[in-house]
């Protein structure tokens, strides 16, 4: 199962997990703080974990010197991501 996927803004680039900006607001001294929902989206582009960048779809494989199939044998590497995009709402996390 994946963690939620949480961006500061909804014009931001970067998603990470909820756990990450709950001590991000525990080092920061905030009691709250707004937050955009990650959604995923459906393009002939992925997210690789490995190399933390975007790429085509078709390109991840074998031929990659990272590929690690999730299965062990072959098929989808277990760096392959979907893409994500700030969702239209917010919500607001209290600590």
């Amino acid at each position: 199962m994946e963690t939620k996927q949480l961006y500061f803004s909804a014009h931001e680039d970067l998603c990470y997990p909820l756990d990450w900006h709950k001590e991000y607001m525990g080092e920061n001294g905030l009691k709250a703080l707004k937050l955009w929902p990650a959604k995923i989206v459906l393009s002939s582009y992925f997210f690789c974990q490995h190399f933390e960048a975007i790429g085509e779809k078709g390109t991840c494989g074998k031929q990659c010197n990272a590929y690690q199939p999730r299965n062990g044998k072959s098929g989808i590497c277990k760096h392959y991501r979907q893409t994500r995009e700030p969702a239209d709402n917010f919500i607001i996390i209290n600590i």
